[in-house]
C-alpha cells in the first residue's frame, strides 16, 4: 500500500491538476456557505472536512494565486487517492493477492467514470462515504482474517463515520453481510448474523432524518415508476462504467411511465449481470463479490425515488465492486502480454480523465456542450443563460433563456416551479437591464402567478418596483419576503431603502435595527470560525510543509525498507 501511495499522489495530481481551479457548479457556492463553519446533524463530517478545507484556503490565499476552489478541489482529490488506496486494501484482504489489490486500486484512481466527486466539490459527500465503506469493510475483512477484535472496533468505527459523511451509508451492514457470505461462512444461516441489526440501526439514524427532510422530495415521483426507470439507468451507470465517451452533469433520462417491452429488455439484462455475478461467488468469489457490490451500493438510489434519476457521482462507491472486480481476474500469475494490455488500457483511461477533468475549465463551454447533446433541458439551457450573462453577453442570454422557457414542460415535477421562477427571476434581470420595464413587469407577474409564498419571487417584485420608483409596492413586497424568510438582510435592506424614499423614519430606523441583529449574528458565527491570525500564517505554513516533507521521507523510508525486505525473501 505504502508504493501505491506513493505513486497515487503524483498521478492523480497529473489527471487532475490542471483543472482544480475551475469555476464552482450547480449547488458548490451553497454547500460551501453552509460549510463555512462546522455544524451538527446529517452529513456533519462531510461539512467538517469542507470547513478543513475553508481553514487551508484561509492560511495559504495570501501567498498563492489560486481561488479558494482550488483548496476544496484538492481536499476531493486526497479523498479519492485514499479511497483508492483503500481499495487496493481491501481487494489484497480479500483475497491475499497483491496484484489483485494494485489492479484494482489502479483502475479505481484512473477511471473516468469517478472524476465527478474530485471535480463537483459538493460530491465529497459521495467519496467521504465511500472512502470510510470500504475502510469498513476492509477493517471487517481483516478482523475475520487474524481474529483480532480492535479490527472489529476499526471496522464499526468507520461505518459510523460514513453513515455521518453521507445517508447512503446505510447500506453498509448489507454490503459486509455479502462479503461474510462469500468469503468466510458460505451461504449458510447463522445467528451471530443478528449482531448486525444493532449496526444498521445505529446506521439508519441519519438515513432516517434525512428521510424526514426530504419526504417532498421522496414523494414527487411514482415510486412504481422510479423503480421500473432504474433499468435503464443501471445500464447507463454500467455503459460509463466500461467506457464513458461522453459524460455531463446529468443525464437526459425520463420517468418511464408504462412497463413495455424496451422496458422489460433492460431489466432483463441487468439482472442478467447481477445473476451472472452471483453465480461465479461459487467459482470466482472475488469476481462475483464485486459485480454483486455493484448493484448492493447501488441500493439506497435504486429504491428511494430520488428527483433526479440519475447523477454520475452515484456510481462512484459501486464501481468500487466492478474495479474488485476485475483485479480478481488477476489472481495467478500475469504474463507479459496481459500485463501489457492492461497498462494499455489504464493509460487510455487516464488520458480519458485527464480530457474530462480539464472541460470543468470553461464553464460555457461546460454547458454549451451540454447543450448541443441535451437541447431541450432547461436546466442546462437556463445555467448556460447565466454564464452568458455574467459574460456580459446579455442578447444570448436572453435567446437562451427565452429557448429554456419554451421547454419548461421538460422540467420534472418536482423542479417544475423553481425552475420556472428562476427563468422568471433570470429574465427580469435581463429586461432591467434592458430598462425594458414591460417585459420586466410581466416577468413578476407571471413569478407571482407560479407561488408567491416562494422568497425568491418577492425579492424580484420588491426590486422591480424599487428600480421603476414605486416604493409602496416595494415596501409590500420586502415586507412579505421578511415575513416568509425574517432572516433575509436583502428583504429587510429593502425594508429600509423603501420608507427612507417614502419619508418613514421610524420604520427605515427599526428596519437598519433589524438588520444590525442579524449582520451581528452572522459576524458571531463568522467569528466562531477558526481562523489562523495574519502574524502566524508563515510559522504555520513552514510547519506544514516541514511536516509534509517529514511525512514522505517516512513513507518512503517505509516503502524503501519493505521493498528491500520482498527483494530479500523473494
Amino acid at each position: 500500500m505504502r508504493f501505491f501511495l506513493i505513486a497515487a499522489i503524483p498521478l492523480a495530481f497529473l489527471l487532475y491538476g490542471h483543472a482544480l481551479d475551475a469555476p464552482l457548479y450547480l449547488d458548490d457556492a451553497n454547500v460551501l456557505e453552509i460549510a463555512s463553519s462546522p455544524r451538527l446533524g446529517t452529513r456533519s463530517l462531510g461539512y467538517f472536512s469542507f470547513f478543513i478545507s475553508s481553514v487551508f484556503a484561509d492560511l495559504f490565499a495570501p501567498f498563492f494565486h489560486w481561488k479558494p476552489f482550488f483548496y476544496y478541489r484538492l481536499g476531493n482529490l486526497l479523498v479519492h487517492v485514499l479511497t483508492a488506496t483503500a481499495v487496493l486494501g481491501l481487494a489484497r484482504e480479500l483475497t491475499g493477492k497483491y496484484q489483485v489489490g494494485v489492479v484494482a486500486g489502479f483502475l479505481f484512481l484512473v477511471h473516468p467514470v469517478v472524476s465527478q466527486p474530485v471535480m463537483y466539490i459538493t460530491q465529497r459527500f459521495e467519496s467521504l462515504a465511500a472512502l470510510l465503506m470500504v475502510a469498513s469493510a476492509a477493517a471487517y475483512t481483516r478482523f475475520r482474517n487474524i481474529g483480532n477484535k480492535s479490527w472489529l472496533a476499526a471496522a464499526v468505527g468507520f461505518g459510523a463515520l460514513a453513515a455521518l459523511s453521507k445517508e447512503t451509508a446505510v447500506v453498509l451492514p448489507l454490503w459486509i453481510l455479502v462479503l461474510e457470505l462469500t468469503f468466510f461462512k458460505g451461504w449458510r444461516w447463522d445467528r451471530r448474523y443478528l449482531y448486525l441489526i444493532p449496526v444498521l440501526a445505529v446506521l439508519s439514524v441519519p438515513g432516517w432524518q434525512a428521510f424526514r427532510g426530504s419526504a417532498t422530495t421522496l414523494t414527487s415521483v411514482p415510486w412504481g415508476q422510479y423503480l421500473i426507470s432504474q433499468g435503464g439507468v443501471l445500464l447507463k451507470y454500467l455503459q460509463l462504467s466500461l467506457y464513458p465517451v461522453e459524460q455531463f452533469l446529468s443525464y437526459d433520462v425520463g420517468v418511464v411511465s408504462d412497463f413495455s417491452l424496451r422496458v422489460l429488455g433492460e431489466w432483463v439484462a441487468v439482472l442478467a449481470i447481477l445473476t451472472t455475478g452471483i453465480v461465479l461467488i461459487r467459482r470466482y468469489p472475488i469476481v462475483g463479490f464485486g459485480i454483486v457490490t455493484f448493484f448492493v451500493l447501488l441500493l439506497p438510489v435504486i429504491l428511494l425515488p430520488l428527483p433526479d434519476l440519475i447523477f454520475e457521482h452515484r456510481v462512484y462507491p459501486a464501481f468500487m465492486g466492478l474495479a474488485v472486480a476485475a483485479g480478481g481476474l488477476f489472481q495467478g500469475q500475469v504474463r507479459r502480454s496481459v500485463a501489457l494490455i492492461l497498462v494499455v488500457v489504464l493509460i487510455v483511461y487516464a488520458a480519458r480523465t485527464f480530457q474530462r477533468s480539464a472541460e470543468w475549465n470553461d464553464d460555457v463551454a461546460f454547458y454549451e456542450a451540454h447543450r448541443v447533446r441535451f437541447p431541450d433541458d432547461p436546466n442546462t439551457l437556463a445555467a448556460l443563460a447565466v454564464k452568458y450573462f455574467i459574460r456580459g453577453e446579455v442578447n444570448l442570454a436572453q435567446q437562451t433563456l427565452e429557448e429554456a422557457r419554451r421547454h419548461e414542460d421538460h422540467f420534472n415535477a418536482y423542479y417544475s416551479t423553481i425552475g420556472r421562477i428562476n427563468i422568471a427571476a433570470n429574465l427580469l434581470t435581463v429586461w432591467m437591464t434592458k430598462r425594458d420595464y414591460v417585459r420586466a413587469k410581466q416577468e413578476v407577474d407571471r413569478a407571482l402567478s407560479l407561488d408567491p409564498t416562494e422568497p425568491t419571487v418577492r425579492r424580484i417584485e420588491g426590486s422591480f418596483y424599487s428600480a421603476t420608483g414605486e416604493h409602496e409596492k416595494a415596501l409590500a413586497a420586502f415586507e412579505e419576503l421578511t415575513r416568509l424568510d425574517p432572516v433575509s438582510v436583502i428583504g429587510w435592506i429593502g425594508v429600509r431603502n423603501a420608507h427612507t424614499r417614502l419619508g418613514n423614519a421610524k420604520g427605515a430606523e427599526d428596519a437598519s435595527a433589524k438588520i444590525a441583529g442579524i449582520t451581528e449574528q452572522e459576524s458571531a458565527l463568522g467569528q466562531s470560525r477558526w481562523r489562523v491570525p495574519a502574524r502566524y500564517r508563515t510559522q504555520v505554513i513552514f510547519v506544514l510543509l516541514v511536516l509534509v516533507i517529514g511525512g514522505v521521507v517516512l513513507v518512503g523510508r517505509w516503502a524503501w525498507i519493505d521493498a528491500r525486505q520482498r527483494w530479500s525473501n523473494g
